[in-house]
């Protein structure tokens, strides 16, 4: 019908996206060791490029978080880039192409897991946030932000006590945000 053409004209046009903000309201220590979990600086990002484990674009992006107040942290297996996790401890997050937020240094914001699709289902995920958690001093707030449809993302930060503290919702025009 004419109604649901509009419609679908509509929904490309304009969106509404969803964000929630997760905190860990009363962090204390977490401790958890991991030997096989390795920290990112710039020495290693240049390493793991020149040993062909990350690309070029990979290697911009990590250079570019080290630059940010970031810490990362990353498994290798079989001389491959198994997983990584990295925390922003301060400056600006985006949230979206035109909006970004000031992160205070009481915060610590769980930024870009990722696990390499030939390691998923190692629980590699679990790791990399267990050795975050453990990089965060007690008095720092973990903070997690997941867009709304992301639901294993927000399942995952569940587990170690995040819970929902705001929802933000943002219009997109035009698959513009």
């Amino acid at each position: 019908s004419l109604s649901h053409i509009i419609l679908r004209v509509i929904s490309k046009l304009y969106y509404v996206q969803r964000m929630y903000v997760y905190v860990i309201p009363y962090f204390k220590n977490y401790d958890y060791i991991d030997d096989e979990i390795k920290v990112f600086n710039k020495s290693v990002v240049s390493g793991l490029l020149k040993d062909e484990v990350i690309s070029t674009v990979e290697f911009d992006k990590f250079n570019s978080f080290l630059n940010m107040d970031m810490r990362g942290f990353y498994i290798l297996k079989d001389k491959q880039l198994a997983g990584y996790s990295w925390i922003q401890y301060g400056g600006d997050y985006n949230l979206c192409k035109w909006l970004s937020i000031n992160i205070t240094k009481q915060f610590a914001v769980f930024r870009n897991l990722y696990v390499n699709p030939q390691f998923r289902g190692l629980s590699l995920g679990k790791r990399l946030n267990k050795i975050r958690l453990a990089n965060i001093d007690p008095e720092i707030i973990p903070v997690g932000f997941v867009i709304a449809e992301n639901k294993y993302a927000k399942r995952n930060l569940e587990k170690y006590g995040f819970q929902t503290a705001v929802q933000l919702n943002y219009k997109r025009f035009f698959s513009v945000f």
